[in-house]
């Protein structure tokens, strides 16, 4: 078996203790059924049945489980057990529809093959309760096939008994694509009637590829990403289903995100002022994760550069980042036209840096828990020599040592297959950061100078710079003080440096730990406090004025994306209670964010907001009008979606007519290095 390889109890006792408080007519069921001896009785599955309508949610997921996963020897009889009772577990009327006869004979007929035994009890499960509210574990081990004849009748007759119609074209596909098993076949019905799954992402995400399978005419998830920085959104979207939400629930939500949009339209609109006035550059940092999404409110360099000096705009930056990559990979044959002074060795350690902060912490404890998952499987532990050759620059001797004994690392269990996947995930996203690290400071040296001097000679308006990372870490308090300095200077190498504004977030009143940083790095550097992050004395300032009148002595300055307010409510409050008044300028405060890393899920800041917790509270994904979604996918689109029509984008050109798409291709490149997809 792929979950227990013996009879064993103990996973049980979790399930049966919830049936013993809160359902204990079903307990004497629940042990025949999973026992050999004596025979399981059908009086006991019938009974135990009942309780997946159980008015507890507690109840109904210890049914299932003790059904649909039991941790039995023989789990093939079991499940042919399942089929062959089938009959007795549906009304007492079911014969009457001779719709439902057939199938019920089909199904039976089916288990002679025992490779069907696993597929079928999926069947059966989908269609007691016509949607998929709990998800087999080996669910990706599903395979077996019907043959072509008993697999059309089946699923003739599963499409026939839907309580919603199916689209005459998907129809079609199921009919005729060859090699799905019944499994698969539940997973595409379900995908295509939008229902919504609680199985785990892992297993969410094999559903959205089966049902692009089956429905090419529906947006697949790479198609529903609906490009969140083109000019024109291709559609509007809506929440279908979200979890276990209710109506009520999702319609806040929406109103929620609708209201938060004004964040990336007030740090714009001010970054902007700023550069118009201040003729230059303004480069936002979005600190991650709780700043991050101000920054996906940010027009392209299409919408921000004017239509008719795009083509020259773009062919000056990319002469100058050709110029600058040169200079970084033969300094000695620096450009004339290079303003540059900056040596390779403090980009390199720039990285270095960024790379020990975010990933190796993440990396040693990924690497600690394939080390205690391999040991447990009695696998050999050489396969960890590697990784320490891919990461060496990240990790340092003591390190060894750590992951000999395991000082400091906490112990979790995983199997093998997953803590080999999240020490490859850590690994692949170091090396992509690493490779395009380089191409960014280039990339943003050439749009400071052009942009600059386009900015003196009033060709352009303003220029506004959007950068996601992580730059400080708020959980370090005032510990985290060398990166970003560095990370200013760099940038600053210029003739012509440009204005940062630091964008983050707090739920604190007062002394956030950016504010004690703050208060550090101003012995030394021109870095200054807005709002919450200010000193007593400033703490009133209208933040523009400041900036207008600060900007010549002050280079950074940091401030929250919207508001003062203080009024901390957390994302489980505001569903539960729905304050209308939330969503008003006296009571809105933007750290409802806080802690709540499935916001991002499927965008480019989910690796700095960590994994995501309280999966069966807050889904990462959700049913959409455009189909299945990453929750960070949707959140992202709709956000920017706002953001760009409330700015005033929202009637520009679509990708296909657009008359400067060379900055729409730099701006894509921009984005994807910046962290704004």
């Amino acid at each position: 078996m792929e979950i227990w390889q013996f009879n064993d109890p103990e996973p049980l006792r979790p399930f049966l203790r919830v049936l013993e408080n809160h359902a204990p007519h079903l307990v004497d069921s629940a042990g025949h059924l999973l026992r050999a001896d004596p025979a399981p009785r059908r009086a006991d599955l019938i009974l135990l049945a009942q309780g997946s309508v159980d008015s507890s949610a507690n109840v109904r997921q210890a049914v299932r489980i003790l059904i649909f996963s039991p941790p039995v020897e023989e789990e093939l009889a079991h499940f042919r057990r399942l089929v062959h009772w089938l009959p007795d577990w549906l009304p007492s009327v079911w014969y009457e529809h001779k719709s439902l006869r057939p199938l019920v004979a089909e199904l039976i007929s089916a288990t002679d093959s025992p490779r069907n035994c696993r597929p079928l009890a999926v069947v059966l499960e989908y269609l007691l309760k016509r949607r998929l509210s709990s998800w087999r574990q080996e669910a990706s081990l599903l395979s077996g096939s019907l043959q072509s004849s008993t697999r059309n009748h089946l699923l003739s007759r599963l499409i026939n008994r839907l309580p919603f119609p199916l689209k005459p074209g998907l129809r079609r596909r199921l009919l005729e694509t060859r090699g799905l098993s019944p499994g698969q076949i539940c997973e595409i019905l379900v995908a295509a009637s939008r229902l919504s799954p609680m199985g785990t992402h892992r297993y969410w995400r094999r559903m959205i590829s089966l049902h692009d399978l089956a429905s090419p005419s529906i947006p697949s998830p790479s198609q529903s990403r609906i490009e969140p920085f083109c000019h024109k959104p291709e559609k509007d979207l809506r929440i279908l289903s979200w979890g276990q939400r209710s109506l009520e629930e999702i319609a806040f939500l929406e109103k929620l995100i609708s209201y938060q949009a004004n964040e990336l339209v007030q740090v714009f609109r001010l970054a902007k002022e700023v550069s118009q006035r201040t003729k230059r550059v303004v480069l936002t940092l979005h600190n991650a994760s709780l700043g991050a999404s101000s920054g996906w409110g940010v027009p392209s360099f299409g919408q921000q550069v004017p239509a008719e000096t795009a083509a020259t705009f773009f062919t000056q930056v990319n002469s100058l980042r050709q110029n600058f990559a040169a200079s970084l990979s033969a300094p000695h044959r620096s450009s004339p036209r290079s303003n540059l002074h900056c040596p390779q060795q403090q980009i390199d350690n720039l990285f270095l840096l960024w790379g020990k902060r975010l990933l190796r912490p993440g990396l040693l404890q990924n690497i600690w828990a394939l080390r205690v998952s391999l040991i447990l499987n009695d696998l050999p532990l050489e396969e960890c020599e590697p990784i320490f050759s891919e990461a060496t620059e990240l990790l340092e001797h003591a390190d060894h040592q750590r992951l000999t004994r395991g000082k400091g690392l906490a112990i979790t269990f995983v199997p093998p297959t997953t803590a080999r996947q999240q020490v490859h995930e850590t690994l692949l996203w170091y090396q992509k950061k690493k490779a395009g690290h380089a191409r960014l400071l280039s990339l943003l040296w050439a749009l400071i100078e052009a942009g600059e001097e386009w900015l003196r000679s009033e060709r352009l308006e303003s220029l506004v710079l959007p950068i996601i990372d992580k730059v400080f870490i708020s959980s370090q308090r005032d510990q985290d003080l060398a990166y970003l300095p560095l990370f200013v200077q760099l940038v600053s190498r210029m003739d012509q440096a440009p204005l940062f504004l630091l964008i983050d977030d707090t739920p604190r009143a007062a002394h956030p730990s950016l504010q004690l940083a703050i208060d550090r790095w101003c012995q030394q550097l021109d870095f200054l406090g807005l709002g919450v992050y200010a000193n007593q004395a400033d703490s009133e300032e209208e933040p523009l004025e400041t900036i207008l009148t600060r900007n010549s002595r002050v280079n950074l300055f940091a401030l929250r994306p919207l508001t003062q307010v203080h009024n901390p409510l957390s994302l489980d409050t505001l569903l539960a209670k729905r304050p209308q008044d939330f969503l008003s300028p006296a009571e809105y405060d933007s750290s409802w964010k806080d802690n709540l890393p499935f916001l991002y899920h499927g965008t480019q800041v989910a690796p700095f907001a960590g994994a995501s917790k309280r999966a069966e509270q807050f889904s990462p994904a959700l049913i959409t009008s455009a189909g299945p979604m990453a929750f960070g996918i949707y959140y992202r689109h709709r956000l920017r979606q706002l953001a760009l029509e409330r700015l005033g984008f929202a009637r520009e050109k679509s990708r296909a007519d657009d008359s400067h798409s060379s900055l729409h291709h730099l701006w894509r490149e921009y984005a994807q290095l910046a962290n704004l997809l």
